[in-house]
């Protein structure tokens, strides 16, 4: 089972109680999707940071941290968000907007997304 967070799941606190046990009982994946503001064309990860401190509270550690943005998230970003999230550099992906739906699931093919995800359900 892989379990899909975005920021909004953080404040239904008995959401992420339940989702501990589960993720307790069956050691699978949890992705965290979290909105990534970029302001003077430079990535801010504070908040990012801030979450998945947030989420460690209630013992879920994200495997694979996906990050919307308006534009492409830079090498050193995506290694800040590693680094203090204690995630792999390969699992932070950025999927930046797009003109259209479509293009989505391509993004998170060329980011190895489904590769994470098929070698975490076998």
């Amino acid at each position: 089972m892989i379990h899909v967070l975005d920021e909004r799941a953080i404040e239904k606190k008995q959401v992420l109680t339940e989702l501990f046990y589960l993720n307790y009982v069956l050691e699978k994946a949890l992705i965290f999707i979290h909105n990534h503001p970029n302001s003077t064309n430079e990535h801010k990860t504070k908040l990012t940071q801030h979450s998945v401190k947030e989420l460690r509270g209630y013992g879920l550690t994200p495997d694979l941290i996906i990050c919307r943005s308006a534009t492409s998230m830079s090498l050193s970003a995506k290694e800040k968000v590693s680094m203090f999230c204690q995630v792999d550099k390969d699992h932070v992906i950025c999927i930046p907007d797009v003109k259209t739906l479509f293009r989505v699931p391509l993004l998170m093919d060329e980011n190895g997304v489904f590769h994470f995800l098929s070698s975490r359900l076998h």
